[in-house]
């Protein structure tokens, strides 16, 4: 397992987003607030009806980039920290997981890191 930072990793990124995540109840209502940004501020989930539409994109493609980012950062994270879907196991690909997923707080984990 490697300590390496994510390819993408920005402290300053790290620490707004942190920031952030804990004005949510819980990480779903932080993707939640991720995803009504995307909606009201970006073309994300604009479909394109023409080729040469110079907004969104062409059906399906918008979706595809979250799951792959989605699929990229969890491998990583699978990679870092060995934590696996145990083969047989069918990963739950619906509404309903479980809603009482906090987000660490990065504040007192980074000082506590500090304080050692």
């Amino acid at each position: 397992m490697s300590s390496q930072a994510p390819p993408s990793f920005n402290p300053q990124l790290d620490e707004l987003l942190g920031r952030v995540a804990q004005q949510h109840s819980g990480l779903e209502d932080f993707l939640g607030g991720i995803f009504a940004f995307f909606e009201r501020r970006t073309d994300l989930f604009h479909v394109q009806q023409e080729k040469t539409d110079p907004m969104g994109f062409p059906a399906g493609v918008a979706e595809h980039m979250v799951l792959t980012q989605f699929r990229k950062y969890q491998d990583i994270y699978q990679r870092r920290t060995g934590n696996k879907i145990p083969e047989g196991i069918e990963q739950v690909r619906r509404p309903g997981a479980p809603k009482d997923l906090k987000v660490k707080n990065l504040q007192s984990s980074s000082q506590g890191a500090s304080k050692r």
